[in-house]
């Protein structure tokens, strides 16, 4: 009889468990579920804010540089004097102090626009370098990274905003960067007509005037329009710099579609 009843009570306590390992698979699949679609939900969420993400590599780095360029957007579009920090920190969803840990001012904010897109500009041409192609080609290049640099953000701000919105210090060592890139270009012109005794005064000329027409991009061009950037380029070095060099493959140019 005890072995009887200790058999009966046995077999409830199997099932029992049983029961229990069950539905405790079943729960924990559910919330696998719940959790898996709950950040499918989150990556559908249109109110993420731009300052999110999990991506840690160079985490300090990446933030800088979205402010620099939501700054950027606002004083192209506001003036450099009609935007604050705060207007930048909401436009991040972020808080002001948060924009102070990457920044000190509006001012450095500023000069750091125009620098990372010199910077930019450095890293472009250095990746593609061929001493071997001609240097008409190498100065095609040197323009079409150009007016790529002032299309975006950052170029586009450097650009349009003064200069003189710095102080003079900042404004010094904004220009000597501007001069070092002015100068690749005069070298590369200088490569180009080598054998034509041309006034050093000549070159530099038309490196300005290159410059100039390019920094008037940002006035008037829009990725959207039928016109390709790299048809712009090809047109104002034809224009501007014919007298002085043939430039290498003059393929037929084609618009956007």
């Amino acid at each position: 009889m005890a072995a009887c009843i200790a058999r009966c009570s046995h077999r409830p306590v199997e099932r029992a468990s049983g029961l229990t390992r069950a539905g405790g698979g079943a729960k924990t699949r559910a919330r696998q579920r719940l959790s898996i679609s709950r950040k499918r939900d989150d990556a559908r969420k249109p109110d993420r804010r731009p300052w999110d993400g999990d991506d840690r590599a160079d985490l300090h780095a990446r933030k800088k540089r979205l402010i620099l360029e939501t700054a950027a957007r606002a004083f192209a579009d506001r003036g450099y004097h009609g935007t604050t920090l705060e207007s930048i920190a909401t436009a991040l969803r972020i808080s002001k102090p948060t924009v102070y840990y990457y920044v000190k001012s509006k001012e450095e904010i500023l000069f750091e626009i125009a620098k990372t897109a010199l910077d930019d500009l450095e890293r472009e041409l250095a990746t593609r370098v061929d001493a071997d192609r001609p240097a008409a080609a190498r100065l095609h290049h040197f323009f079409r990274a150009y007016a790529k640099m002032i299309s975006g953000d950052l170029g586009v701000c450097m650009v349009l905003v003064a200069d003189r919105s710095l102080r003079p210090a900042s404004r010094r060592k904004l220009r000597a960067y501007k001069k070092q890139i002015e100068s690749r270009a005069v070298a590369l012109l200088e490569e180009c007509i080598r054998d034509d005794r041309r006034q050093a005064e000549e070159l530099r000329l038309l490196a300005y005037a290159l410059f100039g027409a390019f920094n008037g991009i940002p006035q008037w061009f829009s990725p959207k329009g039928a016109i390709s950037l790299e048809k712009v380029t090809r047109y104002y070095l034809r224009a501007l710099a014919s007298p002085f060099l043939a430039l290498a493959g003059e393929e037929d140019v084609t618009y956007n579609r």
